[in-house]
């Protein structure tokens, strides 16, 4: 893993050299850095695996790194 912190940031070269391989049938999480008001959590999924419907005390920012997925959010 390269990365690199300073004070104000913490770089990461490549967020998919970090994802482990992801077995059939799983869902794959490391946390990349938290502090008191951010908490950076990359995901990994197996084909056909999702997160069930929640709700979070924070904003989220999603970014797919690879492939394709549905994305739903509020009400149906």
């Amino acid at each position: 893993m390269i990365a690199s912190a300073t004070d104000s940031y913490t770089w990461f070269e490549n967020l998919t050299d970090l994802m482990t391989e992801i077995s059939e049938g799983s869902i794959v999480s490391h946390t990349l850095y938290k502090d008191k008001t951010v908490n950076v959590v990359l995901f990994g999924f197996a084909a056909g695996e999702s997160l069930s419907e929640h709700t979070a005390a924070q904003p989220a920012i999603i970014q797919i790194l690879s492939g394709e997925g549905t994305l739903t959010l509020g009400a149906d």
